[in-house]
C-alpha cells in the first residue's frame, strides 16, 4: 500500500504570517493537529499542536490576560513552526510509519516530485487504514462452529 492511498489529500494550509491565535482557531475548527505552512505555493514548515502549546506562556506571572493576548496576537506561525518531514506519495506506507516511529513524530507532509504539497499523512490516517483493513479481514473470517451448532 502506498502513501497516496492513505494520506489526506489537499490538506488545509496556513501562511507563515498568520498569528498564533488565528492558527489555533483554524486547528480547533477543523479538528487538526497539524497544519502545513505554505508561502508562494512552497512548503516551508509544519505547525503542530505541540508548537502551539510550547508557544503559550506556562506561567504568566506579572502579565495580565490582556498583555498575554496582546503579545500572542503579534506572534506569527513562522516563529514557532517546525521543519517539515516529508515523504513522496509513491513510497510504501510501512516506510512512512517507520520514519514516523524513528523520528517520534505523528505527521509527514507529502510532496510530489516537483516539491508541491499534495497531502499529509498522520498517525490517525495510519490507524484508520489499519482498523479498516482488520475489519475487512475479520468480516471475511467465519466463526468456528462446533458440532452442537454453538460458536
Amino acid at each position: 500500500m502506498k502513501v497516496r492511498d492513505v494520506m489526506t489529500a489537499s490538506p488545509v494550509t496556513v501562511p507563515p504570517d498568520l498569528s498564533v491565535p488565528e492558527a489555533a482557531a483554524v486547528m480547533k475548527a477543523g479538528g487538526f493537529h497539524h497544519l502545513p505552512v505554505v508561502k508562494d505555493r512552497k512548503l516551508i514548515g509544519m505547525l503542530t499542536d505541540r508548537d502551539l502549546k510550547e508557544a503559550l506562556p506556562s506561567d504568566v506571572g506579572a502579565l495580565t490576560i490582556f498583555e498575554v493576548s496582546y503579545l500572542l496576537e503579534r506572534l506569527n506561525v513562522e516563529r514557532i513552526m517546525t521543519e517539515p518531514v516529508t515523504i513522496r506519495p509513491g513510497r510504501d506506507v510501512r516506510e512512512a510509519a517507520c520514519k514516523m516511529l524513528d523520528l517520534q513524530i505523528d505527521g509527514l507532509t507529502v510532496l510530489d516530485p516537483r516539491e508541491r504539497l499534495v497531502g499529509i499523512l498522520t498517525v490517525t490516517d495510519l490507524l484508520r487504514t489499519f482498523v479498516g483493513r482488520t475489519s475487512i479481514l475479520m468480516a471475511a473470517q467465519k466463526p468456528f462452529q462446533s458440532r452442537s451448532g454453538r460458536a
